[in-house]
């Protein structure tokens, strides 16, 4: 059977496609060996929060920098065996800057989350003790 000029570009579109799954599987497994991302065991949202405040990624753009820069140079290294043009063309600071969005929005709900929580818990207490919004205690007349 002689192929059409049609099945022929199928048929490289095919191979083309095969060899980009190939290769984006290499680099989820050179980034995520075991399905996580850079290899990080999966934590509650209470320990992620607490490294994320320790880290001072809450309020500090220079921890930020240096969180980011740190994780490039992970995936970097993570990807020294895949062909320098496919790491070009995966851009990794165009993956942290992306990753780094998402952790700060679930951060920042989660921040919000647990000061409210706090406050909710701390005002009950206040009232027991008798202290008012600023700190001092009320005098009973």
């Amino acid at each position: 059977m002689t192929l059409t000029w049609v099945d022929e570009l199928e048929d490289l579109a095919d191979v083309a496609a095969e060899d980009l799954y190939a290769e984006y599987n290499h680099v989820l497994d050179a980034i995520a060996p075991d399905g996580r991302v850079w290899g990080m065991a999966k934590r509650t949202k209470r320990e992620q929060l607490a490294e994320y405040v320790a880290l001072g990624l809450h309020d500090n753009e220079q921890a930020w920098i240096q969180w980011m820069t740190e994780r490039v140079a992970e995936i970097s290294t993570a990807l020294a065996d895949v062909d320098p043009e496919v790491v070009a063309s995966i851009h990794p600071w165009d993956i942290v800057v992306r990753y780094a969005l998402e952790l700060a929005s679930s951060m920042e709900t989660e921040l919000e989350r647990e000061q409210g929580r706090f406050q909710e818990e701390a005002e009950p207490i206040a009232s027991l003790l008798g202290v008012n919004d600023g700190g001092r205690r009320e005098e009973n007349s």
